[in-house]
This record gives structure tokens, C-alpha cells and sequence, in this order.
């Protein structure tokens, strides 16, 4: 346990480097519009699914064209209805690499074509989830503010708010508006 808390620790800061690299000027409000793929990491813990099924059709209704691909663990079970409409990919332990990450051929699998936009639901931070935002090469990746995550997201909601998801929503829905329109 030791030497994979290592790895990752090592692992987080090849992805702080990455996220330094990528941190350039982006027009959001023209990304966002253009966004095709989104990637939705969905929370690695049961009692947080109650929470995320208004941001689901937020993130729906916000990219009614874009290709939606939910990313959910196969130890939490998912009803039908909420994840209609969208592509559900299910990871395991078979999934994972020694680090913990997604290993080599769930990434081929996952990331055979890149994502505009990453979304990380999970309030509390997880290394796999960590992971697959940085590999995802979204150059948007959003999620709720914690350890770790202030380096490596582009967006980030402090999960103290009032309502979370709503902040998240609010989020997105201010980064799609013209950079006229939006209050400061």
C-alpha cells in the first residue's frame, strides 16, 4: 500500500506538469459550443448518486449534441433511467493499473477518440477519477474544489455552497455564455 501511494503521488505530479502545460488562454464560451464528447465521472460512492441526477439532465440539456459518456464503477449499481440517453462505461479492478489508475487498454478503450470537456461529480477526491480527467486531455476539466484537484482542474466549485450540483450547473451555464454577457 505504501509503494502504490508512492506511485501515485509520483503519478500526480506528472499530472501537475501536464495541467501547468495546458494552462493557456481558451475561449470557453466557443469551446463549450463546439464541445462533441463530454466525459462525466460519476461518483465512486453510492450516496452521492441522489445528488448528481439534476446535474445529469443539466449536462444533457446544456450539450443536447455532444456525445455524453458516463464513467461509473461496476460496484455501484445504475438504473436504467438515469443514465438513458447517454453512453455508460463501467470500470472494475481489472481496469486498474498498479498505480490505481485506468490501465492500458480501458484507457485505449475509453480515450480512443479525446473529450472537449471532463466533469468529475465525486465530492470527495479519488486518485482513479483523478487520473482519467488528466488522461482524458479535456482541456475544460471541472469538479468540486479539494486536495489535489486546485492544481489540476481548469473549474472548480467549492462543494461548501449552498447546493453543489447547482453551482456546477451555474458553472457551466456562465462558461457557455458569450464573454459579454457574463457578470463578473
Amino acid at each position: 500500500m505504501a509503494m502504490q501511494k508512492m506511485a501515485q503521488s509520483l503519478a500526480l505530479r506528472k499530472y501537475r506538469k501536464r495541467a501547468e502545460k495546458q494552462a493557456r488562454s481558451l475561449d470557453f464560451s466557443a469551446h463549450l459550443e463546439g464541445v462533441e464528447r463530454v466525459l462525466v465521472c460519476l461518483p465512486e460512492a453510492a450516496e452521492e448518486y441522489a445528488r448528481i441526477l439534476p446535474a445529469l439532465a443539466g449536462i444533457r440539456k446544456a450539450f443536447p449534441r455532444a456525445h455524453v459518456t458516463l464513467l461509473q464503477s461496476s460496484a455501484i449499481p445504475v438504473s436504467t433511467e438515469m443514465v438513458r440517453g447517454f453512453q455508460l462505461v463501467a470500470w472494475g479492478a481489472a481496469d486498474l493499473d498498479r498505480l490505481g489508475g485506468p490501465g492500458v487498454l480501458f484507457r485505449r478503450r475509453l480515450f480512443a477518440e479525446s473529450f472537449g470537456l471532463a466533469l468529475d461529480l465525486n465530492q470527495e477526491p479519488r486518485f482513479f477519477t483523478l487520473a482519467v480527467m488528466m488522461e482524458s486531455g479535456a482541456p475544460v476539466r471541472a469538479g468540486y474544489a479539494g486536495s489535489m484537484r486546485d492544481e489540476l482542474y481548469t473549474f472548480l466549485v467549492r462543494p461548501g455552497t449552498q447546493n453543489a450540483v447547482q453551482a456546477l450547473q451555474t458553472l457551466l451555464t456562465y462558461l457557455g455564455q458569450p464573454e459579454s454577457e457574463r457578470r463578473r
